[in-house]
């Protein structure tokens, strides 16, 4: 039996390693485990498992949850060796727990994958306890639609205000945050805290404050919801927040110079082949080989 699940491009797996969604995800789980502490957890669609095992190094109790055997089968194989960790088969609008189970729900890029959104909704609150907390994300679909129209995965998206009418439906309060990835570097002070957060962007032709206006990657791609009956309290909240994600085989390339080098050789040699496939010589040698194999095919 593999010890990785296989990557379907949709379901994010740990062998997975230099696309930007590993950022995405794992900075939703950095939040979450900063507001779970002590506390019982529901993991919905908790996929390969690593985020319920990140959540769980915190809370007191996590349960993943997801519609999909394997993942769960794999999950518990992998990481359920603690005693607060478990994973059990089950859907958004069919959750296998009992009423007033957990203290917080974390639904991280699930909304989109089902039509079923108020009984998904109804089943959060029927398993949070009396003042419990739901921390979701899902796709703002005015931004992501464009760039990914026939994502087989993604059933029903919601524009931004569609998912805050969504919340409001079902929760008094919550905190509206948006997500966006970034490519570039941290400069802070060295002998003191930093007091704040600012933010440039820019090409060789132009920097500025703020954070740019790319076509698809540094748009606010994603929205994540804080709501809960009871008032939201947590000073994470009030922060703009980085998580810092460098692939390990980054690493491997004695800086950056060296990699300048290396992507301008790869860059030269796709031009390189480029040219040579509309070359006249290798356009008839590719007709000379379509003959020779029609002729062996016939003699």
């Amino acid at each position: 039996m593999s010890e990785n699940l296989d990557w379907t491009g949709e379901r994010l797996v740990t062998d997975v390693e230099g696309v930007l969604g590993v950022a995405e995800h794992l900075h939703r789980y950095a939040i979450a485990c900063e507001m779970v502490a002590g506390k019982s957890v529901l993991d919905i669609a908790s996929g390969e498992g690593y985020g319920s095992h990140l959540l769980s190094k915190n809370a007191d109790s996590v349960i993943g949850v997801d519609i999909s055997e394997e993942a769960v089968e794999h999950a518990n194989r992998k990481y359920a060796l603690k005693g607060n960790l478990s994973y059990r088969v089950g859907s958004a609008s069919a959750i296998p727990l009992e009423d007033n189970a957990v203290d917080i729900v974390t639904s991280f890029e699930t909304l989109e994958h089902t039509t079923e959104h108020d009984a998904f909704m109804q089943e959060i609150k029927r398993v949070l306890k009396p003042g419990g907390m739901l921390i979701m994300s899902t796709p703002d679909t005015d931004l992501y639609k464009p760039h990914d129209p026939n994502n087989p995965y993604h059933v029903k998206e919601l524009t931004t205000d569609e998912f805050e009418l969504l919340i409001a439906k079902y929760f008094q309060n919550s905190v509206l945050l948006n997500q966006r990835s970034v490519i570039g570097t941290l400069v802070q002070p060295v002998h003191k805290s930093a007091a704040g957060f600012k933010s440039f962007s820019g090409k060789y032709s132009d920097v500025r404050e703020g954070y740019g206006d790319d076509l698809f990657y540094g748009k606010p791609l994603f929205n994540i919801c804080i709501a809960c009956d009871s008032e939201i309290l947590d000073n994470t909240l009030e922060k703009t927040t980085l998580f810092n994600y460098v692939p390990d085989f980054l690493n491997e390339f004695k800086g950056s110079i060296g990699l300048m080098f290396e992507l301008q050789e790869l860059k030269k040699l796709a031009n390189r082949l480029e040219e040579l496939e509309k070359s006249k010589s290798y356009l008839f040698a590719q007709k000379i080989s379509k003959f020779l194999r029609f002729f062996r095919k016939n003699n």
